[in-house]
């Protein structure tokens, strides 16, 4: 039987202080628990800064881990972005992975609208920016979302890779 974040906190009334205080040394330690937001960070935070410190690794910029972006101070504004994100990725009806490539086309995206806007991009100006995702995949790609064609970035997403993967090999 799997425990979710859910279950967890359902269950912490009952526990005593010591008990609390030993799941939440646990959930530290898992990095599913943020001091700075003092409550647990959910799921789809863990997935949006995972993916993001993905993207800028892949491009050979320096990121911290997502631990330690839950617990900057940029954290709680990252925060309250997440759901707009979210509901912008759940409307074009794709698969975990097929969601995941869109957001990295997405962070892509954003972290060249900062660029070309002179502005020094890390991951933490990222995450101060994260609003302006759907605006930067919509920019790119206009109309596809309005009218459910997101898989087809994802699809050509996918074909680049492929070819540049294949690029990479030596005949």
């Amino acid at each position: 039987m799997e425990i979710t974040c859910k279950d967890i906190i359902k269950a912490l009334p009952r526990l005593t202080s010591a008990e609390r205080e030993r799941v939440q040394q646990a959930l530290k330690a898992c990095g599913m628990f943020s001091d700075n937001a003092s409550r647990l960070a959910n799921e789809d935070e863990r997935y949006l800064l995972t993916t993001l410190c993905d993207v800028l690794v892949s491009a050979g910029v320096e990121c911290t881990y997502p631990m330690k972006l839950m617990n900057s101070m940029h954290f709680g504004e990252f925060r309250q972005n997440v759901p707009g994100v979210m509901q912008f990725l759940d409307r074009a009806r794709l698969s975990r992975g097929e969601r995941t490539t869109l957001l990295k086309v997405g962070i892509r995206l954003l972290y060249q609208n900062l660029t070309q806007m002179g502005i020094a991009v890390s991951a933490m100006t990222l995450m101060q920016h994260f609003h302006r995702l759907p605006a930067c995949i919509n920019r790119a790609y206009p109309t596809y979302a309005e009218n459910g064609y997101l898989r087809l970035v994802v699809a050509r997403q996918k074909i680049l890779e492929k070819l540049e993967c294949s690029a990479k090999t030596p005949s």
